[in-house]
């Protein structure tokens, strides 16, 4: 049995190795920032990592969830979606795309009705 890791952890090593990880993800994405702060209707909420894609001219939300993959987690990616598309993205860019990161292997895509 492998050594469980905290999500900050987590979030912590792909920091601190974010060129190896970007590299790893495609190439094309560029690090706008961890702990991503969004600030909607005064509450604070925060996105474990916040990318840019350039071929797909998109913001990229990463959240890292160290157990296993629950429903209510595509909920949350979706309200950042959201956010992000009503307060952050600019005209010209398509729409946001979220990854949830899981210890599970099931996949599980979070896309925009």
């Amino acid at each position: 049995m492998g050594i469980e890791h905290s999500e900050a952890e987590l979030e912590a090593g792909i920091i601190n190795n974010i060129r190896s990880f970007l590299s790893k993800m495609g190439g094309d994405f560029s690090f706008i920032g961890n702990q991503y702060h969004l600030d909607i209707a005064d509450d604070d909420y925060y996105i474990d990592l916040l990318l840019f894609h350039r071929r797909l001219r998109c913001l990229i939300a990463i959240v890292i969830m160290i157990g296993e993959f629950k429903p209510e987690y595509a909920g949350k990616m979706q309200f950042y979606l959201t956010a992000l598309d009503e307060t952050i993205k600019l005209l010209e860019e398509n729409s946001s795309i979220g990854i949830i990161i899981c210890k599970s292997k099931n996949r599980t895509r979070v896309e925009r009705s």
